[in-house]
């Protein structure tokens, strides 16, 4: 939903506490927490509380 995303891209991810928004050089870099903000407002406004049935809508709604 395009509503979710301009509203979590106007958000200061690493001002609000999410201090891992900063990855190091080395190893595997983490999700970014913009992107897992948008998919917990996603689920919310869906009602959807099962991890399974989110990641199902994951891969059928790529908006």
């Amino acid at each position: 939903m395009r509503v979710i995303d301009a509203f979590v891209e106007s958000l200061d991810v690493i001002e609000m506490g999410f201090d891992k928004a900063r990855t190091a050089a080395t190893g595997r870099r983490p999700y970014h927490p913009g992107d897992l903000l948008k998919l917990y407002i996603y689920a919310y406004l869906n009602q959807t509380s099962s991890t399974r049935r989110l990641e199902k809508e994951c891969h059928r709604n790529l908006e």
